[in-house]
């Protein structure tokens, strides 16, 4: 068997409803020269039957099996065990079109300096059709970064599939989706990697219009529900991170990191909503200064009259009357 181009790496967890869709699709793609790594991350359900099943069927598929660590463990696991120059993912409950591999790899096969591809999906929302997410077809260089975060914007695009990463960068740079943060692990990944491609001469992106990847969010995903305080309070701190770095690396200007960093007052409300869930207001006022207040006075929009007050008194240390107001809005 020739060495694969690409390793195609799907989580899986308790994912036996879904999974023999998603693998079928995979193995339905238009291009051939690929491995299908399947990591099933101690899944309790009957997942790893279907994993076996599969692999039983085509040579192409390798199985692995490790304790419950979470989708940036059982990421990390297929990456290390992976053999192709180039790494895609696809997450276990979605599906991708037959032309998802070819339409990412055709690209960089023309032109060496390229170390990423990128394209959009359709998303469904419980099941029925919501958004399409559409690239236009554009190439540019890596430290062109009023493109990649003003213009397109891509920090809102992070999650790991519909992307197309080289694998010895991914080693050079000793790269791991972070297992200490639960939500937005994929988007500092997808940074971290941009930064480390900052030191390759000439190196570009390209994004595709092509749209070959059906993504499902349902109620109760990890991007919909909250975690514990120190959980959320680590996607913010973490991902709060990675975006200062992004700015020194490509000495970003102001105009387009208030664009970048808009993105934090996400992390920072998520943490916000989960401090109002804590049982007594002691409790709730001494979390509060997690948020630093003066970035989130910066960049926190605030639509609505009664958002614009708890603003201004989050911001002004008024954190007693906040936690008054904030419960009353619930």
């Amino acid at each position: 068997m020739l060495k694969p181009e690409v390793s195609i790496i799907i989580p899986v967890y308790n994912a036996e409803n879904t999974l023999d869709a998603c693998i079928r699709s995979v193995l339905q793609v238009d291009y051939s020269n690929y491995e299908l790594i399947l990591v099933d991350d101690g899944s309790k359900d009957h997942s790893w039957e279907i994993c076996c099943k599969w692999s039983n069927q085509e040579p192409r598929i390798k199985i692995f099996r490790q304790e419950n660590g979470g989708p940036s463990s059982a990421r990390n696991r297929g990456i290390s065990e992976s053999s192709g120059k180039w790494i895609m993912f696809v997450d276990s409950d979605d599906t991708v079109r037959p032309s998802y591999v070819s339409d990412l790899l055709n690209v960089v096969e023309t032109d060496s300096s390229f170390v990423m591809t990128i394209s959009g999906e359709q998303v469904y929302r419980n099941g029925q059709k919501a958004e399409e997410i559409r690239f236009p077809d554009l190439q540019c260089c890596v430290k062109d970064y009023k493109t990649l975060w003003k213009d397109i914007r891509l920090y809102k695009f992070g999650h790991p599939f519909g992307k197309l990463y080289r694998k010895d960068i991914i080693e050079k740079a000793h790269l791991q989706f972070d297992m200490t943060v639960c939500l937005g692990e994929d988007c500092i990944f997808m940074m971290q990697y941009i930064m480390a491609c900052s030191t390759i001469i000439n190196a570009k992106i390209a994004f595709v219009s092509q749209m070959n990847y059906d993504y499902y969010i349902h109620a109760g995903s990890v991007s919909t529900r909250r975690s514990t305080v120190n959980q959320e309070k680590a996607n913010y701190s973490v991902y709060r991170k990675t975006v200062f770095q992004l700015k020194d690396v490509f000495d970003i200007d102001n105009e387009t990191f208030n664009c970048l960093f808009k993105s934090i007052a996400y992390y920072a409300d998520r943490v916000m909503n989960t401090i109002a869930d804590l049982p007594t207001r002691k409790e709730r006022i001494d979390q509060l200064d997690i948020v630093d207040r003066f970035e989130y006075k910066q960049y926190k929009e605030a639509p609505t009259v009664a958002m614009v007050l708890l603003k201004y008194l989050f911001v002004s240390h008024h954190w007693f009357l906040y936690d008054i107001l904030r419960s009353k809005i619930k």
